[in-house]
């Protein structure tokens, strides 16, 4: 079944750091087990699998699981850390076309949001400056331009953009 190979090869093995918005593998015989029963249990087939784990030590715990990519940058973070293009792959698998999910590299990498502490309107965006971000490796992404309204952070979606950078 293509979910549970989807499920255990790419979002299955990524716990989620939201405090520090980078992830971890995570891969106890016990995690693995829980998810397929959790996949299986569902009924998920020819999708991605977005699952929210707690784990201690060897105990897990699915606290939610839905059919969906995934939610603030997982889907950037699983591109990166496993070599090869996530939305690409998703949208071959919605299409019914071939899928790839073979590992080509293990990088390490993180992610953070760009927010605003406060309402107002975008003034000056240093686009010399995220040229040189960009030449440097991070993936940085603006959501809007100059002159746009945005609103202080009060959750993810009050995000204005996001970098994406690999880790040693």
């Amino acid at each position: 079944c293509k979910t549970l190979y989807i499920m255990l090869a790419v979002i299955a093995v990524l716990e989620h750091l939201r405090m520090h918005g980078a992830f971890r593998i995570c891969d106890s015989d016990e995690n693995g087990a829980v998810r397929m029963d959790s996949v299986t249990a569902s009924g998920a087939d020819q999708c991605s699998v977005n699952a929210d784990v707690f784990v201690d030590g060897e105990k897990v715990w699915i606290i939610e699981m839905g059919g969906r990519t995934g939610a603030t940058c997982i889907p950037e973070l699983i591109s990166t850390y496993y070599g090869f293009d996530f939305y690409e792959q998703m949208i071959k698998s919605a299409l019914g076309e071939e899928t790839d999910f073979q590992q080509t590299e293990s990088c390490p990498c993180m992610a953070k949001l760009l927010l605003s502490p406060v309402s107002g309107t975008i003034t000056q965006i240093d686009r010399d400056q995220v040229g040189r971000l960009r030449q440097e490796g991070l993936e940085l992404v603006l959501d809007y331009p100059e002159g746009h309204e945005v609103s202080a952070m009060a959750d993810g979606t009050d995000r204005i953009g996001h970098v994406i950078v690999k880790t040693d």
